[in-house]
This record gives C-alpha cells, structure tokens and sequence, in this order.
C-alpha cells in the first residue's frame, strides 16, 4: 500500500467506510479490528447471552479476532482510532495484572500486589463507541430474528472520532462502586450491544466483577433498567478481590 492509498482526500467518501459522513477518506479499505486485536492476547471475549444484540464468534459464542473484524473503515479513519485501542489494551492488561499477582506462597497462603491504574474516561466511552459502530456497521446484530448493518448516526461519529462528547445522562456508568472481583486464570469479557428494535441504545460489558454500560441518546431508560446503585461517570473504584478479600485495587478515571 502506498503512503498516497492511506492519505484522506477531501470531498471523498468511500462507499465501505461508515466515517464517509466527514468527506475525507482515504482512497483504499482497511480490516477493523472493532474490539481491539491487542486485547485477544490477554483475554477470551465472550458475547451477554440472551443479548438480541450478540453475533459474533463460533455457536458457543466465543470470539475470535477475526469473528470481530471487517471492511467497514478506510485507512484514514481507522488510524485515527488507533489511540482507543492502545489505552482500552493497557486498561484491560491492568486489570488482567491484577488477577495474575496472585500467586502461591510457602503454606499455601494467597498473597497479591495491587496497583492503581488511572485512564481517561472519555476515551474509554470513545473506545466502547467504536464496538458498538463496529458490529451495527458490519451487520454482526441481530434485529427481528435476522442479521442486519445499522447506519451510524453522524452525531455518534462526532463522539466517536473526539469532535463532541455524551451529555449527561449519556455516556459511561457502573455498576457499583465497590468491585467484587473473582481470580481467574482465564479472565473473559462480555460484551453486548444493546437494542430498542433496529435503534442502538448502547453497549454493555463486563471484566468478571466490572460491570459497565455506555449510553448513547435514545429513549434507553424506558427500554433498559440500570441497577439502582450504577455510578455515573464515576471517578473511583474500589476493587477488592473475592479470593483474598484483604487485598485492594484501585481505578481512577479522568473526566
């Protein structure tokens, strides 16, 4: 590929990429990886059973990297979403590092050494965003019993490319302050896009013990019930781990 085929040219829309509403694309398409390629390395990936929103990965609902990539951005757009899953890649291996010190001591007692991770909250809802573009674009919902592509509103892009953010009471909420998380030697994601027939309300995900949801505008508090006690935009979470409760970890977000 030359550096001419990756360069955006104005007043283009490639007909493959769901960005084009910004008129610069780059003339050739790229593979999108929409849940980030780094984290497969780390972790297993699994879809929220039950969710009318889950297609991907083989029948058990496993997902593979290739299960959750398509051609839906030219190389302009899609490198300009690189920076998403560089930060969502060092959040997930934070939280993965935090299961994996635990280890066996003399006697058998559980000893783990904690950390505090700090990453930006914008650029977390940014990179759940991308997710969920990334599976409406490239048709792995389900609607009405069959698998469709959803068009991505144009006020979405702008969220997603950093143009504009969510306004209160969209964007990034959890489920609790307090983060019961389970040591496991395979720690998993579940991730689910979250409907109201063919309108996208959002996305749901879970690391074991972390449950998080991303809103976007729509008429989603009549059609999802958040717990009672899910946190907006919250700035710190406590974790503490099920196996050696007297062992803490601690997430900071930036807003």
């Amino acid at each position: 590929m030359s550096v001419r085929d990756q360069l955006p040219v104005k007043g283009f829309r490639h007909q493959k990429c769901y960005a084009a509403e910004f008129s610069d694309c780059s003339s050739t398409i790229s593979l999108e990886h929409y849940l980030s390629k780094n984290i497969y390395k780390t972790i297993a990936i699994r879809g929220v059973s039950g969710s009318e929103g889950f297609r991907w990965g083989d029948k058990a609902g496993t997902a593979s990297a290739d299960a959750a990539s398509a051609n839906i951005l030219c190389v302009h757009h899609n490198e300009r979403l690189g920076v998403l899953d560089d930060d969502a890649g060092r959040f997930f291996k934070y939280l993965q590092s935090v299961m994996a010190s635990i280890y066996q001591v003399p006697g058998g007692a559980q000893k783990a050494t904690m950390r505090t991770h700090t990453i930006d909250g914008y650029m977390l809802e940014r990179w759940l965003l991308k997710m969920m573009a990334g599976r409406l674009a490239s048709g792995h919902v389900f609607h009405e019993g069959r698998q469709r592509k959803i068009v991505i509103e144009k006020d979405l892009l702008k969220v997603l490319f950093g143009k504009t953010r969510l306004v209160r009471p969209n964007g990034l909420y959890f489920a609790t302050k307090i983060v019961e998380q389970k040591v496991a030697l395979a720690p998993e994601v579940a991730a689910g896009v979250i409907m109201d027939g063919d309108k996208p309300l959002g996305m749901s995900c879970s690391f074991n013990g972390l449950i998080f949801y991303l809103m976007v505008p729509g008429n989603w508090a009549f059609a999802i019930d958040l717990p009672s006690d899910a946190l907006y935009r919250q700035q710190r979470l406590v974790g503490r781990l099920v196996n050696v409760p007297e062992e803490t970890f601690e997430i900071r977000l930036t807003w």
